[in-house]
Parts: structure tokens; C-alpha cells; sequence
């Protein structure tokens, strides 16, 4: 992961980014985790994280392990993190709790997607 200098070209989980510190890092929050009923819950069967056991905890059980997976990847970044989530009704709660970035904080990021189309880090 961030261990290479083009570190913005690559792609981790938390078992990658244990130990590393960087600039800026990445969050895509997942379906295991959705805002519902005014807070954030965790849905066990829907965590792909091989290290969570999804047969044999309950979601109470299990609820722990995934929150302790995000922070750990939210905890990595020094100067900021950006975060996306899956679910709308996630990312629209995740955009109300935090101010949007200055232009002039982030690093300008764009990619060229396969299909030939632009996807920037900031909306315009």
C-alpha cells in the first residue's frame, strides 16, 4: 500500500495499512456499515472481512470488529482522509457532519476511469 512512492495508485484493507501512517487516505465505508434510524449501524452479513467470523457472531458480537476496522483505516491518514460511502443515506449523513474541504487543502486527484470518463476528487 502506501509503502511505495506512488502510493495514490494503490489499494488496501486494514490488514495493509496496520502500521502505516499517510498523508491522505481513502475510506470507501461499505454496506457492512449504514446510517438507519438516525445512527450508524453495522451489518455483520454484509462484512466481506474474512477476519470477522460472520456465522458465529451475533451482530452485537460482531459490531465491534467492523468499527474497529474503519477506525483503524480513518486513524492511518495524517493530513486528512475522504471518506465515500455505498449507501446514499450513509454518505449523506457522513457529509453532514464534516465541513467540505478547501480546494486549497487537498492535493488536485484525477483519475482516467476505463471508460474514458473523469472522475475528480472534489464535485464541481
Amino acid at each position: 500500500m502506501g509503502h511505495r512512492s506512488r502510493g495514490i495508485d494503490q489499494v488496501g484493507c486494514i490488514y495493509t495499512a496496520q502500521g502505516f501512517e499517510y498523508d491522505w487516505a481513502g475510506v470507501i465505508i461499505g454496506p457492512d456499515v449504514k446510517f438507519l434510524d438516525g445512527h450508524l449501524t453495522t451489518d455483520n452479513r454484509a462484512n466481506k472481512d474474512r477476519g470477522v467470523p460472520r456465522s458465529s457472531l451475533t451482530e452485537e458480537q460482531a459490531s465491534p470488529y467492523i468499527r474497529n476496522s474503519y477506525k483503524v483505516l480513518l486513524t492511518r491518514a495524517m493530513v486528512g482522509a475522504v471518506l465515500y460511502a455505498t449507501d446514499p443515506r450513509t454518505q449523506a449523513y457522513l457529509k453532514g457532519l464534516v465541513p467540505p474541504l478547501e480546494r486549497r487543502f487537498v492535493p488536485a486527484v484525477t483519475r482516467r476511469l476505463p471508460q474514458g470518463e473523469q472522475m475528480s476528487l472534489f464535485d464541481t
